[in-house]
């Protein structure tokens, strides 16, 4: 829908809206008003709106992860709302994902994936935040691969 969302010529914006407003499933709901709100910035309260409604806590998080990206005030609320999944498996995914696209969060969730009762899940989501934190590192002012001690 974001490609979509991009090549719309202005005037068909209200129009697309109008459709994503339409949209039953509430996932794909707030998948096209976010898609839209990057073009109708004042879509955007519509779009957070319709992903605090997702009933489904994984599907949720990801709706919010995904404004996130786009809108960085959204993060504390896309973090709490992926600490809030229930689901360990689901949980890990979701933090996994968003550290990845937003390196800025890597303490917190850190902090989540240490939570992690299940020592697999943990395992994995640790590991997958340390290769983050490694590429961030390495990416930072004033580290320099040539550096030794």
């Amino acid at each position: 829908m974001s490609a979509l969302a991009e090549k719309l010529p202005p005037e068909l914006l209200p129009e697309a809206l109008g459709a994503a407003r339409a949209i039953q499933d509430e996932y794909y709901r707030a998948n096209a008003l976010s898609a839209l709100a990057q073009k109708l910035p004042e879509v955007l309260p519509e779009a957070l709106g319709a992903a605090r409604a997702i009933q489904d806590e994984y599907y949720r998080a990801n709706a919010l992860s995904a404004l996130a990206q786009k809108w960085p005030e959204v993060l504390p609320e896309a973090l709490g709302a992926v600490r809030a999944i229930q689901d360990e498996y689901y949980c890990a995914n979701a933090l996994s994902a968003l550290a990845e696209k937003l390196p800025e969060i890597l303490p917190e969730a850190l902090a989540a994936a240490r939570a992690i009762q299940d020592e697999y899940y943990r395992a994995k989501t640790l590991s997958a935040l340390a290769e983050k934190m490694a590429r961030s590192f390495a990416r930072s002012p004033g580290s320099s691969k040539g550096d030794s001690v």
